[in-house]
C-alpha cells in the first residue's frame, strides 16, 4: 500500500523517565518503541519519515541502522510543537503528492494492528479527509467534542482550557490518517495555533477549522486502552512492559 507515507515526530526526550535519549527509543522487552512503529505500519510504508531534534538525530540514525530499517531524517532545529514537526514533512525529499499522511506520535508504544487497519480502511472507503481512532477514558488529556449527531466538533487539549477538568472523556490516541490538504491548515494563522502558554505550534487545533470548512472528519470510537498508552514517566513505562507482547 504505497499511497500512504507514514511521518513520525520524535521530539520529546525522556528527562522524567532519568534517561538521555529520545523517548521513542526507549526498549521495552528488547525492542523499542520506534522500530514496534515501524514494524507495525511497515505495510502501509516501509521508508517513513521521522522528525527528529539535532541532539537527537545521531542517536537515532545509528539506532535505525543497527536495526536494518530505511528512514528519512527531518531536523526540527527547535522545539515548536507538533504542528510544527508535521509541517517539517514538507521538507522531505521523499514526499510524494499523491499520498495520504499517516501521522503517528513517536512515544506510543501499543498501537493495535486492528485500530491501525479500521482507521485506515474507514479513511480510504468513506473518502475522509480526516481519520482517528478515540476511546472514553478517564481524566483524558485531550477531549473529543461532538456534536448532538455525534459528528466530530473539534478536540481540546488540557493544556489550553484551565476549567479542563473532566474526570470521563472521549480522546484521541496520537494516531491520525489524513488528506495533503491538512498542510495548508497547518501553514494558515488560525485561531488556537499558538498554544497560550508554551507558545507552541498545535496540531490538535486544526480539527475544528477542517470542519468549519465542510471537510469530512471522523473520529472512530474503535480505540483499545493500550492503544491509549504513551509514555511520559516511569508508571506508563510500567503500565506498557505489562501489557507489551
Amino acid at each position: 500500500m504505497n499511497n500512504f507515507k507514514l511521518l513520525i515526530p520524535t521530539a520529546g526526550l525522556a528527562t522524567r523517565l532519568g534517561i538521555d535519549y529520545p523517548k521513542t527509543l526507549i526498549e521495552i522487552k528488547n525492542e523499542s518503541i520506534l522500530i514496534r512503529i515501524f514494524n507495525i505500519f511497515k505495510k502501509y510504508d516501509d521508508n517513513p519519515i521521522v522528525i527528529v531534534r539535532n541532539i537527537s538525530k545521531d542517536m537515532i540514525k545509528n539506532h535505525l541502522g543497527i536495526s536494518k530499517k530505511k528512514a528519512e531524517l527531518i531536523v526540527q532545529e527547535k522545539p515548536n510543537g507538533m504542528g510544527d514537526a508535521v509541517l517539517h514533512y514538507l521538507n522531505s525529499n521523499i514526499s510524494n503528492y499523491n499520498q495520504d499522511i499517516i501521522l503517528v506520535w513517536g512515544d506510543i508504544p501499543l498501537l493495535q494492528k486492528k485500530t491501525i487497519e479500521k482507521t485506515i480502511k474507514n479513511h480510504i472507503s468513506n473518502n475522509n479527509d480526516f481519520t482517528f481512532p478515540t476511546m472514553e477514558v478517564e481524566n483524558p488529556y485531550t477531549l473529543v467534542i461532538r456534536s448532538k449527531d455525534n459528528e466530530i466538533l473539534e478536540v481540546l487539549e488540557s493544556r489550553d482550557k484551565n476549567d479542563f477538568k473532566h474526570k470521563r472523556g472521549e480522546r484521541d490516541v496520537g494516531l491520525f490518517v489524513f488528506k495533503r490538504k491538512v498542510f495548508d491548515y497547518l501553514k494558515k494563522n488560525l485561531d488556537g495555533k499558538y498554544n497560550k502558554q508554551t507558545g507552541e505550534h498545535g496540531f490538535l487545533y486544526i480539527i475544528k477549522h477542517l470542519v468549519k470548512d465542510g471537510l469530512r472528519v471522523k473520529g472512530l470510537q474503535i480505540a483499545t486502552f493500550e492503544d491509549t498508552i504513551s509514555i511520559n514517566n516511569k508508571s506508563d513505562l510500567e503500565i506498557a512492559k505489562k501489557y507489551f507482547l
